[in-house]
């Protein structure tokens, strides 16, 4: 399993710069496009939408939605409604498992969370996209959330005593939570010293930060309990020894709108 964990990460990360970097903004589009397809069509089978037919006409529905919302609506107003949504949810995990016996009743309710959780993701990625030195932004964006996995996953191991949510995911603690948030701080000022951009000077703009850090927590332990209400260890296998595209992306399905939000908001 290690070895196609190792071999997985070697072939995504030169993958992902290239995306940050090289890849025009139509074929940016094309390719958040078939992100959005991906992840979507995992989600259907995690809510337990079984019929392929009906999954392919959920997702074609919400990449047009996604595209629509884009282009006609203001995207504050959807970052906005991303950043209320992550905090029904984190309202949600402290009150986990409560409310299984309605999700599992309700597949249009699911169908309506995916929407929520992927349009501003993939909005998110375009509208950075088109900021200026927006491959900074999205390496900040991508190593902060990296060291919030990493930082929780060493802090824990060292010093973890108190579970964070041991209903949700047992093995995260509270210790590693706030290892996480002091390394990706780290990251943080780490590319304010390497940049000299003076938005890193900006009170606001480093909270807003430190926010995305902890709605990318949320986001992980979001997309657990929902695998646990299906019964399910990973939501595909797509990535050898990763799992699917919602196990890789799902703090970074959280992180990003609100990443964008601070972006706009003090940009």
């Amino acid at each position: 399993m290690l070895k196609y964990r190792v071999l997985t990460a070697a072939l995504l990360i030169p993958l992902v710069i290239i995306f940050v970097f090289f890849v025009p903004y139509v074929y940016f589009i094309a390719a958040a496009i078939l992100l959005l397809l991906g992840t979507a069509w995992e989600w259907c089978g995690l809510i337990g939408l079984s019929s392929k037919l009906y999954r392919m006409l959920y997702v074609l529905i919400l990449g047009l939605l996604t595209l629509s919302a884009y282009y006609l609506l203001p995207l504050s107003v959807i970052f906005y409604l991303s950043l209320l949504f992550w905090c029904l949810g984190i309202l949600f995990l402290a009150s986990f498992p409560r409310g299984q016996s309605f999700w599992n009743k309700h597949l249009w309710f699911k169908l309506i969370i995916g929407a929520v959780m992927l349009i501003p993701f993939i909005d998110a990625l375009l509208f950075i996209k088109l900021q200026q030195n927006s491959a900074t932004w999205f390496m900040l964006i991508l190593l902060m959330v990296w060291a919030a996995d990493t930082g929780a996953y060493f802090s824990g191991k060292r010093w973890g005593k108190n579970k964070l949510i041991p209903q949700v995911s047992p093995n995260k603690t509270r210790e590693g939570l706030y290892g996480g948030i002091v390394l990706s701080m780290l990251v943080i000022l780490f590319f304010a010293v390497l940049t000299k951009n003076p938005i890193f000077l900006n009170a606001y703009f480093i909270w807003g930060l430190i926010l995305c850090v902890i709605f990318a927590v949320a986001g992980d332990l979001i997309e657990s309990a929902v695998k646990r209400f299906a019964n399910v260890k990973d939501s595909g296998n797509i990535l050898p020894g990763h799992g699917g595209l919602l196990d890789r992306l799902d703090s970074l399905i959280a992180a990003l709108p609100i990443f964008a939000l601070t972006l706009w908001l003090f940009s």
